[in-house]
């Protein structure tokens, strides 16, 4: 691709007006004009040849944001220091039936969570009961979506130096009915050791 004149010296749509317009314009106007919107236009095929290229590699901020899928979001939460629940359970209620049967297994102190505490037309509730271990809440909650698969991990953790007795803590999440496959990680930690963690569930798109 040709380099544009420089903006001192006159170019050739310049040269072809001076004629025309000597008495009009002057000369160092006219070249000056003339000279930037050869500039102009050759920056402009630049730029788009540099985009077009670019694009094949990297998207702009429009495609970029259409290939990222969005996370699932964190509605509600509630978190119980000690349920009645006998053993661990990791679940998931899409109506309000299945959402009484999971109030049954947790036995959440009072006040517990009403029967109405989620839309089932356009929410889910995602229930872990920890094992009875030496951990207390809070829980750190992450949010993730990972090949088309929604994942939450959840992490406790129980204190240093100090034993706060064994516990079934629980956490109740409230989510959005979405066409993707959720998988519930669990993380626990003791003192100053890293976390365990392990797959708690493999949950179904929603219904």
């Amino acid at each position: 691709m040709p380099h544009p004149a420089p903006l001192a010296m006159a170019c050739a749509p310049c040269l072809g007006h001076h004629a025309a317009m000597r008495r009009v314009v002057p000369v160092s106007l006219l070249c000056l004009a003339a000279a930037a919107a050869c500039h102009g236009a050759l920056s402009r095929e630049r730029v788009g040849a540099t985009s077009a290229f670019a694009g094949s590699a990297d998207p702009g901020p429009a495609d970029t944001a259409a290939l990222a899928p969005a996370l699932i979001p964190i509605l509600r939460q509630v978190a119980v220091t000690d349920c009645g629940a006998g053993a661990e359970v990791a679940a998931l209620a899409e109506t309000p039936a299945e959402w009484r049967e999971l109030l049954a297994r947790l036995r959440l102190p009072p006040p517990g969570l009403p029967a109405d505490w989620a839309d089932f037309a356009r929410e889910r509730i995602v229930v872990w009961a920890c094992p009875r271990s030496r951990v207390q809440p809070p829980f750190a909650v992450a949010a993730a979506t990972e090949e088309g698969v929604d994942v939450l991990t959840l992490t406790i953790r129980g204190p240093s130096g100090e034993d706060p007795g064994e516990r079934a803590p629980c956490l109740v999440i409230a989510v959005p009915r979405r066409p993707h496959a959720l998988t519930l990680v669990g993380r626990v930690g003791v003192g100053p050791a890293p976390p365990v963690e392990r797959v708690l569930a493999l949950l179904p798109p929603a219904r």
